[in-house]
């Protein structure tokens, strides 16, 4: 996602804050522009990119976090107003000179060098949020909430300023839904609407200025929507609910393949990280554009197509996994319970050393019943198994299946169970396997190449990443002429 990195708002917060605030601190080498809308910063084929499109990236991209600060915002200033308190030019300068050479201090610069750094529209945009702050001050100390000697940086002064704006919300409600709110509404606070033209500004007076590699990435993502968009307009296609979904199937299960972690764990991090709700990163501007890249180099992958690529490439997919039964002898606690890696509780080392020698006590008499069948199991693997298994395996003979050091462990298997059993040669037997869950005896049936059938995904995912970096790179070599 493209931010501007000077002035970020905190979805947790009542007001914006600029990120130098929070002491990040920029590149001063990075210049800063200042984007127009109406000039143009880059031609693409012959199709120019303006500042009202690059702005259009930045405003979307940081709109749901700028919205809740632009509600919190108004509502404090509509108490301001309504209790008629005037706040002198004067004292918002002292204020912010106050924070800005508080915070260039620390950052080892001057307050001058601020506005430079990080542009005018951050300054800008603080000074209206002290203005109101100031404000607000004056009405808690009217009312006796606040002492007189409590200012705006105060943790008195924050507590009050929280409550008041969630009591509001509370009472008078907000809608922020689009689908509940008119043509070219933004936000309805309170029985008033207020127009996404109007939200649009609000983020912009902060936006407006960004540094130059930030411009050059919003310029490089807006050349691969272009050229994505122009070729799915060729071809007749358009993006639906469940392109949106494969693609993040796509995702997820590339992750899970380059990682062995799964993979709908990494993209939830990722957007949680990105300060997004799923919906809100399904119909993200990036998501988009990239589902719709998907959604054009899928329709030449056919079945034809995969089982030709594992024809003339089965050692691409061949995997370092073998064929895997099991007896298994399940360990209950004393309770009943079976065991699993999570037997300790969490901060109770007494507890812990009684639960551990209970738990030591359990597994040593599994042990010995599995050790008791190690000579039935390689006289007759099949047969102990289904007679002696404690899982649900022992209904195939104790089959597990495909293993192989990437495997995610799954109940009974931990990492040391896998690992032990994918040592073995076909057709051996192990001695006893110790895992978190209880004892096993780990024969290998087979290890071969792979069937099409079993890596026809991961044939597919690869042609599939291999298509969309092809088109990718096609675009790198297309016209491209920056104008600044």
């Amino acid at each position: 996602m493209f931010r501007n990195t000077f002035f970020l708002c905190v979805v947790t917060a009542v007001c914006l804050v600029p990120s130098f605030l929070r002491a990040e601190i920029a590149q001063p080498n990075d210049l800063l522009v200042n984007i127009e809308e109406g000039r143009v910063y880059r031609v693409v084929n012959g199709e120019e990119i303006n500042g009202r499109e690059v702005l259009d990236v930045l405003v979307e991209e940081a709109w749901d976090k700028y919205l809740q600060a632009f509600v919190d915002y108004v509502i404090r200033r509509q108490e301001v107003e309504h209790a008629k308190i005037d706040v002198p030019d004067g004292e918002v300068d002292a204020e912010l000179k106050l924070i800005l050479t508080t915070k260039a201090r620390i950052l080892g610069i001057t307050p001058e060098e601020i506005e430079r750094r990080y542009g005018r529209g951050v300054v800008e945009a603080l000074r209206r949020a002290v203005r109101v702050d100031l404000g607000l001050m004056k009405v808690f100390h009217n009312a006796k909430k606040l002492a007189t000697d409590k200012r705006t940086d105060s943790k008195e002064f924050e507590t009050l300023k929280h409550a008041y704006v969630d009591k509001f919300i509370q009472l008078n409600g907000v809608e922020a839904d689009p689908n509940k709110l008119g043509k070219g509404e933004a936000v309805r606070i309170g029985t008033r609407s207020y127009p996404r033209d109007e939200v649009r500004q609000y983020i912009l007076e902060a936006e407006g200025q960004i540094q130059k590699t930030t411009l050059v990435d919003v310029l490089d993502q807006l050349k691969l929507e272009k050229l994505v968009r122009a070729i799915a307009k060729s071809k007749g296609l358009a993006l639906n609910d469940d392109d949106r979904k494969f693609h993040f199937s796509y995702l997820c299960r590339l992750k899970e393949q380059q990682t062995g972690v799964p993979g709908r764990a990494i993209m939830t991090q990722i957007i949680q990280k990105n300060g997004m709700t799923p919906e809100q990163y399904l119909t993200s501007r990036i998501f988009t554009f990239d589902a719709l890249a998907t959604l054009i180099v899928k329709q030449n992958i056919r079945l034809k197509n995969l089982q030709a690529e594992f024809a003339a490439n089965p050692a691409k997919y061949k995997l370092a996994e073998s064929l895997i039964a099991h007896i298994y002898i399940q360990v209950l606690d004393p309770d009943g319970h079976p065991y699993g890696p999570a037997w300790q509780a969490e901060g109770h080392p007494a507890i812990n050393s009684y639960a551990a020698s209970a738990r030591e006590d359990a597994f040593g008499k599994a042990k010995s019943k599995i050790d008791g069948l190690v000579a039935l199991a390689k006289e007759n693997f099949d047969e102990t198994a289904r007679k002696y298994s404690d899982d649900t395996t022992k209904r195939a003979n104790g089959l597990i299946g495909r293993i192989g050091s990437n495997t995610i462990p799954a109940r009974p298997l931990d990492k040391d169970a896998i690992d032990a059993a994918v040592k073995l040669k076909p057709c051996a037997i192990s001695e006893p396997v110790r895992s978190a869950y209880g004892w096993h005896i780990f024969k290998c049936l087979e290890k071969q190449d792979v069937t099409f059938e079993e890596v026809e995904e991961r044939v597919y995912l690869t042609l599939l990443n291999e298509a969309r970096a092809a088109l990718f790179d096609k675009f790198k070599v297309e016209k491209v002429e920056d104008k600044f």
